[in-house]
């Protein structure tokens, strides 16, 4: 045992900062704020019920919408643009840029989520205090205006363990503090638990990048605007219509479910999107890692090099996504009424569905901060999101009406992110790589079958039994199949 553990420990140390070493880092991360998130979402939801927990939800929505017009796509171009940056100092000028940029943005957009969005949720939603509770949500969207950007930054400075130490300590300070602020004051003690917390990952962020840039962060300057501030807002324009449009293809469905079928049904709509959401999160490390790491890899070997490179790591992403969908499908129908109260049992219906709509958005996002975003193809994913929205909206409306349920939302967003793979298909196909990403998705989507058919056949504890034995075996077969994790070589 001693022998296995000291090789162990080898391997960890010669693949600490390689590609694979990270990804699995950082999925090993996203796993741990899973179970995280799981105990703090428990504790809300039992400490609010359905009805509060669905005016929390409501409120962060719309705050989500607005928050999406402050981002501007700025920490996503952050990653890709400090990658690229020719020395620290020219990294010190973007940050400052990139934080200035969303400085002037702050206030206008703060003050019509509260003098606007805040009135309109609670003339359509009819609650008398939900106009309150915009506000508070805006007082979490201010605490966390820089943090996207500082983080970014630190991952195009290739300080990957930095960033893991503050996501940690972060997701321990919610999980201690927002549910003890929900159970002792309410809706309102969550809103402001949730913005302290936030400000403690901001300002730590900001000490973290000035740390790794060894160097204050630089002052904005006039002069900066043609050799910094335009490529900024170039690059991140389009990063930005992309990510309100996903916003919008996750968003919309609730917000339209909340005002057909009214707040309760959406808090169980958002209930099982949240769980399923997981899937997305935990791929979310691989994402953070890809993006910077192939924009500088195109920078020193070319674009034939990203895409040779990404496509086997995809193959990785993919067979995680398979690993994860099965037993996500049979367990949330037991989890969610169990841990949330009898009152959800509808979501872990919807969770089911949103699982596998989770999966394919994973699918499509990796692709598109693997391959496109390095690539320069903004627009190209900007197209593929739009076509979801538009998927998303409509599926919504139709399928609503047809089911009268949270459920029928759910199949909209399943439908929408279909249709998003589908684009991004399409896209790979003009330079001859599409079979990789199409391998990937038939691959999550036979598995996601198998969960299903194991639902319908054993319902309950019985079929969670027989997807724990799927799922180890199917775990070795991949772990024997990846030789990088094997031997945790790099992708």
């Amino acid at each position: 045992m001693a022998a296995v553990w000291r090789r162990l420990r080898g391997v960890r140390h010669q693949t600490r900062n390689t590609t694979a070493g990270l990804q699995f880092h950082a999925v090993s991360q996203q796993v741990a704020f899973a179970v995280l998130g799981v105990v703090r979402a428990a504790l809300v939801v039992r400490a609010l019920g359905p009805g509060r927990y669905g005016l929390v939800v409501t409120a962060l929505a719309v705050a989500g919408i607005f928050s999406q017009l402050l981002h501007l796509g700025l920490g996503t171009g952050s990653a890709k643009l400090v990658a690229r940056a020719a020395d620290r100092s020219d990294a010190s000028r973007m940050v400052a840029s990139f934080l200035a940029i969303r400085a002037v943005a702050l206030v206008p957009i703060v003050g019509a989520l509260v003098l606007i969005g805040g009135p309109v949720a609670g003339a359509v939603y009819g609650s008398p205090n939900m106009d309150a509770y915009v506000g508070l949500a805006a007082l979490t969207v201010v605490t966390s205006a820089p943090t996207d950007i500082l983080l970014s930054s630190l991952t195009g400075l290739d300080r990957f363990h930095p960033y893991f130490r503050l996501k940690l300590g972060y997701e321990i300070a919610q999980t201690v503090f927002v549910p003890v602020g929900t159970i002792l004051f309410g809706i309102v003690g969550y809103f402001v638990a949730q913005a302290a917390t936030n400000l403690v990952l901001s300002v730590g962020g900001f000490v973290e990048v000035r740390r790794s840039l060894g160097c204050p962060i630089a002052k904005p300057r006039w002069s900066d605007f043609r050799t910094v501030v335009r490529p900024v807002l170039r690059t991140s324009g389009a990063i930005y219509v992309a990510r309100l449009l996903r916003t919008l293809a996750s968003l919309l469905p609730l917000l339209i479910t909340g005002a057909v079928l009214g707040t309760t049904a959406g808090g169980q709509l958002g209930l099982g999107m949240k769980a399923a959401s997981y899937v997305d999160a935990m791929a979310a490390g691989v994402v953070v890692v890809a993006l910077p790491r192939m924009t500088r890899l195109r920078s020193e070997l070319g674009a034939s090099a990203v895409v040779e490179r990404f496509a086997g790591n995809f193959r990785r992403i993919s067979r995680g996504m398979a690993l994860i969908v099965t037993p996500l499908i049979v367990l949330l129908p037991i989890a969610l009424p169990l841990v949330a109260g009898p009152g959800f049992r509808t979501a872990g219906l919807v969770g089911v569905v949103a699982v596998c709509a989770s999966a394919l958005l994973t699918l499509g996002s990796a692709v598109g901060s693997g391959i496109f975003l390095p690539l320069d193809w903004e627009w190209r994913w900007v197209r593929a999101q739009l076509v979801a929205v538009v998927a998303a909206v409509a599926g919504s409306i139709v399928l609503l009406h047809l089911t009268g349920s949270p459920i029928g939302a759910a199949a909209a967003a399943l439908l929408a992110y279909a249709v998003l793979a589908g684009a991004v298909a399409r896209s790979l196909a003009t330079i001859g790589q599409a079979r990789f990403f199409l391998e990937g998705c038939a691959r999550v989507v036979m598995w996601g079958f198998v969960g299903i058919g194991v639902l319908l056949v054993l319902p309950g504890l019985p079929g969670l039994g027989v997807v724990a034995v799927i799922t180890i075996a199917h775990g070795v077969f991949v772990v024997r199949e990846d030789h990088a994790l094997l031997r945790a070589f790099s992708a």
